[in-house]
């Protein structure tokens, strides 16, 4: 009886979660609500209609549900810093009791009980959606008390990915009462944080010692170390630390080995993107090969990944200062590079700050770059291309974060491809689509910044493009300070001449080269 009372359950849960759960009257109301939409954001230019797609949230927080990575770039200002996470977040929020009868699991404690059929009150781990229900109430707690709770407000909504917390200020003051405001916000709905971590002995003071935590203690260093969204980070000293994964063995030299060996290797603000990148670029030609997953490797990329292991592994911990601020800066400046190879692309970003007595400080804040398509081959001014408009996306993002935390003074954005800049420099109707379109987005995305042009030799983002082995990027000090220049006081970028010429590529044919005067992005050197 008990058995046949568990298959009809089963039966039941199953056609339950098989069917829609979307009713007629709901349909009807998300149609009216598209067909609104359509009404209100539908418009007619140059004798074109132009809709806006209905999405059920803006368009601009759909990748920001989870909380978005170039927000550790936040994290970098300010003297003092504290981590911690929310314990059990998804337990914390109960589910329409409506609902509860969707999330169903059969149980017995041993073999010999019969089989319980039992509801689930709350979020439950494992569903596609669980992740964003939680993280979207922490959104909605945040919004109700923002003005109770401004501070704690902020982080909720802008420093947290899932569970995870981690921020920084300055002053130490600030930086307590940011974590009194947490504590109390989380509270009231119903969350607790734990697993707390300080650069800022004050700060744990008042913290139990059970709801402190490090993930490594070196004893006779005094060193403290925690994982945060993936990075090592050393409380004692204020440094993140990039070391080689650990490898338990010898390991086998199959695609499924290296590829697993790779993805262990988390940098998710860029600073060690040389390597990715030549890590990458090794991975690309596995796939070009078409090896299978677990079959030997040929000699030639046998050759090339022990080199780039054995160099990977006789590479020191690198260890890079998290505060990448000045304590009284004068000005600041945001600087970014751009370049392409035939293997790949990609940015680099810094932050320039020079105080009142003339004080240089140039830091690598983050980087980012992308495989040349094997499917689509692209010519070498496509690939500047697409690294400058990698470029003038992310600086967008960055430059909007930073100016929440400090001012800066002026952005200036350097390519060593002179193409590209001429481009940019002409009427976009004589272009191709492929380029006239980029260029539209990358003069909208930069239009209070400075285009630069720079030396091939001068530009930190040709290392990202084609890669570097392990052991030599920890001193190479292009990649970690930039070029020689940004470290003068006195420096400043001056106007260039970009020639533009009937040979330029990418024009329409019969389209003549006649430049544009400079507007939404002075070209300078």
């Amino acid at each position: 009886m008990q058995s046949q009372q568990a298959e009809v359950t089963i039966h039941l849960l199953y056609s339950e979660l098989s069917q829609s759960t979307v009713n007629s009257e709901e349909k009807r109301s998300e149609f009216e609500e598209t067909e609104r939409h359509l009404q209100q954001t539908t418009q007619l230019n140059n004798n074109q209609f132009q809709v806006s797609l209905p999405w059920k949230v803006p368009l601009s927080q759909v990748n920001n549900l989870l909380g978005d990575s170039i927000y550790q770039a936040l994290k970098r200002l300010g003297a003092f810093v504290f981590s911690t996470d929310l314990r059990q977040m998804f337990r914390c929020i109960l589910l329409d009791p409506e609902q509860r009868s969707l999330q169903l699991i059969l149980l017995r404690d041993s073999p010999h009980e019969n089989i319980k059929c039992i509801e689930l009150n709350t979020v439950t781990y494992g569903f596609k959606c669980s992740t964003y229900l939680a993280t979207r109430f922490l959104t909605e707690l945040a919004h109700r008390y923002e003005a109770d709770f401004p501070a704690a407000s902020f982080i909720l909504q802008n420093q947290t990915y899932c569970d995870d917390i981690l921020t920084s200020s300055n002053p130490l003051e600030s930086l307590s009462e940011m974590k009194d405001q947490l504590i109390q916000l989380l509270a009231l709905g119903g969350f607790q944080a734990h697993k707390w971590s300080s650069n800022a002995p004050q700060i744990l003071q008042n913290i139990p010692r059970d709801k402190q935590h490090f993930d490594d203690v070196d004893i006779q260093k005094q060193n403290y170390y925690i994982k945060t969204l993936g990075v090592t980070y050393n409380t004692n000293t204020d440094t993140f630390k990039i070391s080689t994964p650990n490898q338990q063995g010898p390991m086998p030299l199959t695609k499924r080995e290296i590829v697993s060996f790779v993805a262990r290797f988390y940098d998710p603000l860029g600073l060690a993107g040389p390597i990715t990148v030549s890590a990458k670029i090794l991975i690309q030609k596995l796939w070009a090969a078409q090896i299978n997953w677990d079959s030997q490797l040929p000699n030639d990329l046998k050759t090339a990944w022990l080199e780039f292991y054995n160099n990977l592994h006789s590479m020191q911990p690198i260890h890079i200062t998290r505060n990448v601020t000045m304590q009284q800066a004068a000005s600041s400046h945001l600087i970014g590079y751009a370049d392409a190879s035939c293997a790949a692309y990609g940015y680099c970003l810094y932050l320039r700050e020079v105080d009142k007595v003339g004080k240089v400080k140039v830091t690598l804040l983050c980087s980012k770059s992308r495989l040349a398509p094997l499917s689509q081959k692209l010519t070498t001014p496509r690939l500047e291309l697409n690294a400058v408009l990698l470029l003038a996306k992310l600086v967008h993002r960055v430059y909007s974060l930073l100016s929440l935390k400090i001012h800066i003074d002026d952005v200036s954005l350097f390519s060593d491809s002179q193409i590209v800049l001429a481009w940019f420099k002409l009427d976009i109707t004589k272009l191709n689509a492929y380029v006239a379109n980029r260029v539209k987005t990358i003069l909208e995305f930069t239009k209070n910044f400075l285009w630069t042009y720079v030396r091939t030799g001068d530009n930190p983002a040709d290392c990202l493009s084609r890669g570097a082995q392990p052991n030599e990027l920890e001193h190479n000090t292009l990649w970690w300070q930039g070029p020689g220049y940004l470290h003068n006081s006195n420096y400043s970028p001056t106007k260039v001449n970009i020639k533009i010429s009937d040979k330029i590529p990418e024009l329409k044919s019969g389209d003549a080269a006649d430049p544009l005067p400079l507007s939404s992005a002075m070209v300078k050197n």
